[in-house]
């Protein structure tokens, strides 16, 4: 026997999905960077441990995020996430010394739909996870 849950989410993607791995390693709390894919949703999904997800409210006619929309919460191991067109975030802090999720986007994200602002230089602004 088994339990199937179909449409838990539906990914609006135009061209080939991609898949990939992330792994990230423990590093220091605090950060001053968040991205943004304006053409494609984006799926993580937590592999093997629970990690720490940072976004903040897409903002379609700004160039930089409205700092406070930015919110970190908990993904545990075995879920995920769903992130809409231009989405703000981060990559995911782990709760271990390192973590594997699973990422889902249109393929070809990482090298032609990726905004990175850093909001040190742009805002003044350094966010630190506290835990």
């Amino acid at each position: 026997t088994f339990t199937f849950w179909d449409d838990l989410a539906e990914m609006n993607i135009e061209g080939k999905t991609g898949f990939a791995i992330l792994e990230v390693n423990k590093r220091n709390k605090n950060f001053t960077n968040l991205e943004r894919h304006v053409k494609t949703e984006e799926i993580f999904f937590a592999l093997d441990k629970d990690v720490v997800v940072l976004v903040g409210k897409a903002t379609p006619n700004q160039e930089v995020p409205e700092i406070e929309t930015v919110k970190a919460f908990k993904l545990e191991k075995g879920k995920g996430v769903l992130l809409y067109k231009g989405t703000w975030h981060w990559l995911p802090y782990p709760l271990a010394e390192k973590a594997r999720l699973l990422v889902v986007f249109q393929q070809g994200t990482a090298d032609y739909d990726l905004e990175i602002k850093n909001l040190k230089k742009l805002k003044g602004v350094t966010f630190c996870i506290k835990i």
